[in-house]
């Protein structure tokens, strides 16, 4: 690394990064902020299409945990001056007129599982690939690694219930 440069530690990924190459894991930062507000948004709409008591209450947990998470993207961002964006209201829209497409005949917690899985899954292949670059390039990145281990628990949450 060049010696003029100003280098900074990032508690966020746990890397240090050259400021005048990139700001320290913007991109990421707004992949997993982008992915977690997907995943609430799917909950937030599936929710109300249950009838069994205990899929909602999973899915309640499971809102609190994206929210939670949230939050302290959003706290980090709103530190460093990151430009976070939510899903647009067309992408919103696409995700909700999907889910109620899917679940139209068939409202059961099965369903509506596999649904939420589809969408953890691709959640899942997007914050590996986040994790898999930064472990290439030695760093690491905690918070991208607490939202696998979360959406993991979430999958297995929704298998029991297909």
């Amino acid at each position: 690394m060049n010696e003029n440069k100003e280098t900074i530690k990032n508690d966020f990924c746990g890397t240090t990064v050259c400021t005048e190459e990139r700001k320290p894991c913007e991109e990421e930062v707004r992949e997993i902020y982008r992915n977690l507000t997907a995943g609430k948004d799917s909950v937030e709409t599936l929710r109300p299409m249950s009838a069994d008591s205990a899929f909602r209450e999973v899915l309640l947990r499971q809102d609190k945990d994206y929210s939670d998470l949230c939050a302290r993207v959003e706290g980090y961002a709103a530190e460093n001056g990151y430009d976070l964006k939510e899903l647009s209201p067309m992408a919103k829209g696409m995700m909700h007129i999907s889910a109620s497409l899917n679940a139209l005949t068939d409202k059961s917690s099965s369903k509506l599982a596999s649904i939420m899985l589809q969408g953890i899954d691709m959640g899942v292949i997007s914050i590996t690939k986040i994790v898999n670059k930064l472990h290439k390039e030695g760093a690491s990145c905690p918070l991208a690694e607490e939202m696998l281990d979360m959406l993991e628990r979430n999958a297995l949450e929704m298998r029991k219930f297909l």
